[in-house]
């Protein structure tokens, strides 16, 4: 059931959906609407009325259930959505999307690295739970 909630969602909730497609939550919405989503989609945003073309929620509260939630907010956040949704809008399937770490710029610092080799691998962006 989890499977099916992550992998193919009847309804998705955007934390932190943006008019801003330059920002994380507004990609997300964009790629979501133009990728052919074809279920229900809500956006929580406090401070929009309307992200791109949807009606935004400002209260977790005002959100109808859904199978999936993608978190676009500081991690610090997290733990409060998700026992919300969990508890009270039946989601079951959750993604954390984070912003990836600023490495110092190797021109504009005197920084320098222990090993001179690159990383083969960097950590993820997003993660399911």
């Amino acid at each position: 059931m989890i499977n099916q909630q992550l992998l193919n969602p009847k309804s998705i909730v955007v934390i932190g959906g943006s008019n801003n497609e330059q920002k994380p939550g507004g990609a997300i919405v964009r790629n979501l609407k133009q990728g052919g989503f074809k279920g229900d989609l809500y956006v929580l945003n406090p401070k929009e009325d309307v992200v791109q073309g949807i009606q935004a929620h400002h209260d977790m509260k005002d959100l109808p259930n859904a199978d999936l939630a993608i978190l676009v907010v500081a991690a610090k956040y997290c733990p409060e959505y998700v026992d919300y949704l969990t508890e009270h809008k039946g989601v079951r399937a959750f993604i954390m999307v984070r912003r990836p770490t600023r490495v110092p710029s190797w021109s504009s610092t005197s920084w320098t690295p222990a090993r001179s080799t690159v990383p083969r691998s960097s950590a993820p962006t997003a993660s399911a739970c």
